[in-house]
């Protein structure tokens, strides 16, 4: 008998946190806060999470920077839907943040866009 094995990471976009300029393409927009999960799968199915990781994307090349726990994620999500931040610092000159890194998007089937 085989059995097919593997990983398989979701993304789910948790919210906006605002608009920033992009050092990687230099666009001004509304970055996205996300979170990944990694899951070990048997045969497709999904069935134990391995690792969890939050992120600050850019929309338009996917260019990040990873937050360290989830309640930073919650404090970069704007909290009115209406209210858009103008944020003219660059991502990688937050303070306590880890290196800036490009993730490809993938929607909540896994599959890269």
């Amino acid at each position: 008998m085989i059995i097919i094995w593997g990983f398989r990471s979701f993304t789910k976009v948790l919210g906006s946190a605002g608009a920033y300029r992009c050092s990687h393409c230099g666009n001004v927009q509304n970055w996205n806060v996300v979170r990944i999960r990694k899951w070990f799968t048997i045969f497709w199915i999904p069935l134990i999470p391995c690792g969890t990781q939050y992120l600050m994307l850019c929309p338009i090349c996917s260019y990040g920077v990873k937050l360290k726990n989830k309640e930073e994620a919650v404090q970069r999500i704007m909290v009115m839907p209406g209210n858009v931040q103008q944020n003219q610092g660059q991502p990688d000159q937050w303070q306590n943040q880890g290196q800036p890194f490009n993730v490809p998007y993938t929607n909540n089937n896994g599959e890269n866009q």
